[in-house]
Parts: structure tokens; sequence; C-alpha cells
């Protein structure tokens, strides 16, 4: 029930929510109450007892995957310490981003923490963010700056996010008090400094919606399936000016382009679309599975069954390197082949057993590989 009441409070008013939310960042109206969401002894769980991303903010300079003494330390000189997709360590935000993916149209729910010990100093500076985002105050108070979108409906992609708002009045400028909420619209640069003498304590709760970026993506796999988009281009000829037979194939792709696309309605493209997300997405109710904080450290057997940590957040090996969020980890070459069956099922789990026998592996070298991958947070033994 608290992670029920925690979600259907940042949606408390859903039939005006869409509405402001497409209008720009605002201040909800109601505050929340942050027992709901989070409290002091989770964050000390979090840092001393789970495997969480520990990163250190000063003043737009960044210390990833610090340890614990650097954390003690930067924290005495104004850092603030951010800890990354706490969803995947903590059952109850677990259940909590569930509930929300369930009430935004199975959107793609993460949720960052940030404690700011000091008004001296920020953790970034005036930037945009690539997804919308509710800012729940804890505890503590923060002050928000939020400026006119610089750049149209930003993704990730696009490597610079800090920008400059010098001389720009900002659009909202309010400070948080424990219980209030924020919604930061995507694009809008924002500032925000702790205020006074008592740390601050928030979540980020990111909201991935679907972009036209993401449906065009979609289409060009599609477009894979189908013949006449594998023509190769015309043979190159040493010739000054233009060649006349490339600009005739590409006159040809793109009329067959348009006439592949016209070739269904909107709802058709829409319902394939639609197909192609429910197929590639874990439902909900599996993605945020309680059990996936203690089976994270869990001994690594032959007997033991791995599955990727959470399929939602992006994996991928090439060459030699397997990628996930702001992690990567260089394999060796017998077990790039591995790598590449975890990635390519994310749903399934295996025993370590049955990969060693599959890819002809000494067992404990794979059980060490397996534990390597669950030190990154990658994997996780399925209890």
């Amino acid at each position: 029930m608290r992670a029920i009441r925690a979600a259907r409070s940042l949606l408390a008013q859903e039939s005006e929510f869409s509405k402001l939310a497409d209008e720009g960042s605002f201040l909800l109206p109601v505050g929340v109450n942050t027992s709901d969401f989070f409290t002091w002894d989770e964050l000390n769980r979090l840092i001393n007892y789970s495997g969480v991303t520990r990163n250190l903010l000063r003043d737009g300079s960044r210390t990833d995957n610090a340890e614990t003494k650097e954390i003690l330390a930067a924290l005495q000189n104004g850092a603030t310490l951010q800890l990354e997709n706490i969803e995947l360590f903590s059952p109850h935000m677990a259940e909590v981003c569930g509930q929300l993916t369930v009430m935004l149209g199975n959107a793609a729910i993460r949720c960052n923490v940030y404690l700011a010990p000091s008004s001296e100093h920020v953790g970034f500076r005036a930037h945009h963010d690539v997804v919308d985002a509710f800012m729940v105050q804890i505890s503590g108070r923060k002050r928000w700056k939020v400026w006119e979108p610089l750049i149209e409906h930003p993704v990730w992609v696009m490597k610079e996010h800090v920008q400059d708002v010098s001389g720009r009045d900002p659009l909202i400028d309010v400070t948080l008090e424990p219980g209030s909420v924020l919604f930061l619209r995507r694009g809008d640069p924002h500032l925000a400094q702790c205020v006074g003498d008592e740390p601050s304590l928030h979540l980020t709760i990111g909201i991935h919606r679907v972009t036209a970026q993401d449906v065009l993506d979609w289409l060009i796999q599609e477009t894979k399936q189908v013949g006449k988009f594998r023509r190769s281009w015309p043979w190159h000829k040493e010739a000054p000016g233009i060649d006349g037979s490339q600009v005739q194939w590409m006159n040809t792709l793109l009329h067959d382009l348009q006439e592949w696309l016209s070739s269904k309605s909107a709802s058709s493209w829409l319902d394939a679309f639609k197909n192609h997300r429910a197929a590639t997405r874990r439902v909900p109710g599996v993605v945020y599975a309680p059990g996936m904080v203690s089976a994270r450290f869990a001994e690594v057997a032959p007997s033991s069954k791995v599955v990727l940590s959470h399929p939602m957040l992006p994996a991928r090996v090439s060459k030699h390197t397997l990628y996930g969020l702001r992690k990567e980890i260089e394999l060796p070459a017998p077990f790039v082949p591995l790598a590449q069956w975890l990635v390519s099922h994310p749903l399934q789990a295996i025993s370590v057993g049955e990969l060693s026998g599959e890819y002809e592996l000494p067992v404990q070298q794979v059980c060490q590989f397996i534990e390597e991958l669950l030190e990154l947070g990658f994997v996780r033994i399925q209890e």
C-alpha cells in the first residue's frame, strides 16, 4: 500500500497532469508524505549494504563509482552524493517505480538519490535532462531555478547538456521543503542548490517516455526486412560533378520509402509499434522483483541461475566489450559468445553449469566471470 500511495500522490490530479507536463515544469500543488517514498535508514542501507553505483558531484565535476573513504571525505568538502538506479536495489522503490510504469502507459521509470550536505557547492552546473522527472524532496531544503529550454526535445546522444543561462531570468525559482515535488520537463535548463545548514536529500524519479526518435529507430529496423531497402549503392565513378546513377538510386530509395510508409495507415503502424514494445519489454510486475536485492550478492555456483539484472536498461556487446548503463567490461575472447547470449536473451535465466557446457568453458572460470558481472551489476542470480 505504501508504494501505491506514493505513486498515486504524484499523479493525484491525473486528468490535469499530461496537459501541465507538456506545457513545462511546474510545482505540484499538493505535497506528498515523504515516508511513503524514502527514509534515511534506507539511504544508509543502500550506501553500506548494496551494490548501488555511488557517484560524487561537485560544481560540475564528477567521480564515478566512489569508494566509502572517498565519499566520507568528499561529503565533508561539500560534494553531492548520487546513488544511481536505486530501483534495482531497493524493493520498495522498485515497487513505486513499477506502479508509476503502469500508471504512465508502460513508460520506463528510473530513480536516483541525491544527498547534498552543503549550500556552498552545487552538484551539477545549470543543465538540462533528457527525461521528464519528479524531484521529490525528502529532507532538508533545496532551491531550484528553471529556465525556458534552449534546445528543443533533447536526447541522450546530444553529448552537451550544460546550459549557459547567464543573463536570463528563470521561469521558476522555488525552494522545496520536505514533501514538496517539482516536475521537471525534459529539456528545461535547471540549477539546484542546498539551502541552509541542514543537508538536502531528494529523489529524482525519471520518466523515460517514447520519443519520435524511438519510433524512427524502430522503422529503420523494420526496413531491413524489405528487400528493396537492402540494395547496394551504385558503383562509384571517378568523374567530375554529380554521378547521375547515384542520384537516380537516391530518388528510387526515397520513392520506395514513401510508398512503403503509405502501405499502412497510421493506426496500423501504431499497433505494430506497440506490439514491438510489448514483445521487447518486461512486464512491470516482473521487472521490479523484490528478490533482486538479496539475489544480487548470492554466491555463484554451477547450479546458480543467472539473468540480466534489468533488461529495460541498455546492454550490448561490441567486439570484446560488454557495455551497460555507464559501465563496461572488457571480455576475454572465449567469453564473448557467452556475453552475447546473455544480452540477446534478457528474460531467460540459465545455470552457470549450462553456460559452461554450451560454450565449452571450465565451470570455475564461468563462475568467476559471472561474479565479475554481478559486481558490476550487469546480471543477478535468480532465486
